[in-house]
């Protein structure tokens, strides 16, 4: 295979690699914990906002490369910054470094198509010059690079193969099947000795020799396995199993199991920093997830740091350590050596809390820091509720303080950097109906009365009783209406409750009175018809609300009368003359109630 002609860059890593391989300067060595009295570090955050997975390291450039949502990001290990996003469109199931071409290799998997791909980007210029499809496989997991050789190996998870890759031309060189019914998950070079090791998640582990592309040994352990690392400078293979817990250490030469480290909680990614000795072992079983630090001479757990995740990658020219939280908040860790053991705060408690009016409520704010952090807030807090610096908030929020109260409380202890948490205090508050208990409408027309409830959440509004016909409750933009159409006959006054609720108690009633005003409209007959000789009434009948007032304009017959009688009646009544037989008397009858026009009626009345 070829070799990139990478000039000055692959000098400086054959410089690097000769320092790990056979001593380090005094001035590595002075940086570098000791064993005996157990490792300490810096332990900070670079927060980048999404969600990484994978995770790793060029030692000469100093660059650490994770992948969040279809990107890769380029992150500065010295200043803790993004300084570059790759758009890839797919998700990332794996990263390699070539530090000596300064050469970027990510293995994807398409969400639609499951189209895999092997990604290569230019470190320099952060821009993708290749793309290799589906290299042996559909699935490709794991990828690490061969730096003597230029050599890419990949791990294809559901093609049961490992596929070779040029580094020169980027084309599939060869095709190495591992068997049917495997799985191929994560791979690691050793480039002294010209071999990749692979595991597969079934429980095989298989040397690959560079120099014929073939498997030379294959070692059998429980199912189960994850990640594979591999220390260069002494030839030893470490891999981790999710499932049990621990990590097979196995004499690269020999592939046999030399030891089991055990206790080991949720291991998902795993690396060794051959400059220090230490195995890095990164798990996410609960909360901010934890990881290992295992002394390689010893296979002991000589620290337990409070940041775990996903996958793990070691810097080794300088120590650092950077851990893919594989969280949501978006974070990698950084582990720094250092003279004691330190730690930026990480928030551990809620991002939310509930209080209600009236009632004494309390809220203690958390946070994984060394030392221990202080808390600072920002933003309006309700009425009574106070927020101490040891991270108490706490108080009886007044009546008609609910609703729900975005804040920022920030943890700080000294480490950079601090922890700023965007929190949400949700104040409920039982609802209060404040509308007037009375409302007038007018029947034939639309009418809409808004009703006004305090509380949090804002409260919907029922009824119980008669209402008028065409009446309904409905929730708008604003608030909840009460609206109406009511027909022209149904004026009256009609009595109801109103209840409101929000699901916190006590919930509210109110007697309410809704009055329909009705126009006044005549609905007895137009005419009627008197004999003389005998006593005649008839009675003139209108609807409407409140009743109408009635009278007469025109001439009746002598002996002939007029009278209101209330409830929006009258009556004409009498004894017509003889003089008058065969006449007919048109008048004019009038019913108002101040509702709409005053009715009008034109009557007739015949004498026979």
């Amino acid at each position: 295979m070829g070799i990139r002609d990478s000039g000055g860059r692959r000098r400086r890593y054959a410089m690097l690699v000769t320092a790990i391989l056979c001593g380090l300067p005094a001035s590595l060595l002075a940086a570098t914990p000791s064993l005996a009295a157990g490792p300490a570090y810096l332990v900070s955050r670079i927060p980048i906002g999404q969600q990484p997975i994978q995770a790793a390291v060029n030692p000469i450039t100093d660059m650490i490369y994770v992948d969040s949502l279809g990107q890769l990001l380029a992150v500065n290990g010295a200043s803790g910054t993004v300084a570059a996003t790759v758009g890839l469109g797919a998700a990332v199931e794996g990263i390699a470094v070539d530090p000596a071409t300064d050469t970027i290799y990510v293995t994807t998997n398409a969400a639609v198509t499951h189209q895999g791909s092997v990604v290569v980007i230019d470190g320099h210029t952060n821009a993708i010059t290749a793309t290799i499809t589906e290299p042996a496989g559909d699935l490709p997991a794991g990828v690490a690079v061969d730096e003597a050789t230029d050599t890419i190996y990949v791990a294809n998870y559901v093609g049961a193969n490992i596929a070779v890759i040029d580094g020169a031309t980027d084309t599939l060189a060869a095709t190495i099947s591992t068997g049917q019914k495997t799985h191929p998950i994560a791979i690691a070079v050793d480039p002294v000795a010209d071999t990749a090791w692979v595991a597969g998640n079934d429980g095989q582990v298989w040397a690959v020799k560079g120099a014929n592309n073939s498997i030379a040994q294959t070692t059998t352990l429980a199912s189960g396995l994850d990640a594979l690392a591999l220390n260069t400078a002494t030839g030893t293979v470490y891999v981790a199993n999710l499932q049990l817990g621990n990590v097979s250490v196995i004499a690269g030469a020999a592939g046999t199991v030399t030891a089991t480290i055990n206790s080991l909680p949720g291991i998902n990614g795993l690396t060794v920093d051959p400059s220090s000795g230490l195995i890095y072992a990164a798990g996410l079983k609960s909360g901010l997830g934890v990881t290992s630090v295992i002394d390689a001479s010893t296979n002991a757990i000589v620290d337990t740091i409070p940041r775990g995740g996903t996958s793990v990658a070691a810097d080794s020219a300088t120590g650092s350590v950077y851990v893919a939280s594989g969280t949501g908040s978006g974070d990698v860790w950084a582990l720094t050596p250092s003279a004691s053991a330190t730690m930026s705060p990480v928030m551990t408690s809620s991002d939310n809390t509930d209080f209600f009016t009236g009632r004494a409520g309390s809220f203690s704010v958390q946070a994984s820091a060394i030392p221990a952090a202080t808390y600072g807030e920002t933003g309006p807090l309700p009425s009574g509720v106070t927020f101490t610096p040891d991270g108490s908030l706490a108080g009886t929020p007044a009546q008609g303080a609910g609703g729900q109260y975005p804040i920022t409380i920030t943890a700080s202890n000294g480490v950079a950097p601090s922890y700023p948490q965007r929190f949400y205090l949700t104040v409920y508050q039982a609802p209060e109906i404040t509308t007037a208990a009375r409302a007038r409408f007018v029947a034939g027309r639309s009418g809409i009365f808004a009703l006004q409830a305090t509380g949090y959440p804002l409260p919907g509004f029922t009824e119980t009783g008669k209402v008028p016909p065409g009446t309904t409750l409905y929730p708008a933009s604003s608030g909840w209406q009460l609206a109406a159409d009511p027909p022209a006959t149904s004026g009256g006054i009609y009595r109801f409750t109103l209840h409101a609720s929000n699901g916190i108690s006590p919930s509210a009633s109110q007697a309410f009175t809704l009055t329909v005003d009705a126009a006044p409209a005549f609905t007895s007959a137009g005419r009627a018809r008197f004999r003389h000789g005998v006593w005649n009434k008839f009675t003139i009948r209108t609807t409407g609300f409140p009743t109408a007032k009635l009278s007469e304009h025109g001439k009746l017959p002598k002996g002939v009368h007029f009278r209101a009688a209330g409830n929006g009646t009258a009556v004409l009544s009498g004894l017509p003359p003889r003089a008058d037989v065969g006449k007919k008397f048109r008048i004019t009858l009038l019913a108002s109630n101040n509702v709409g026009n005053t009715a009008r009626q034109t009557f007739t009345l015949k004498i026979s």
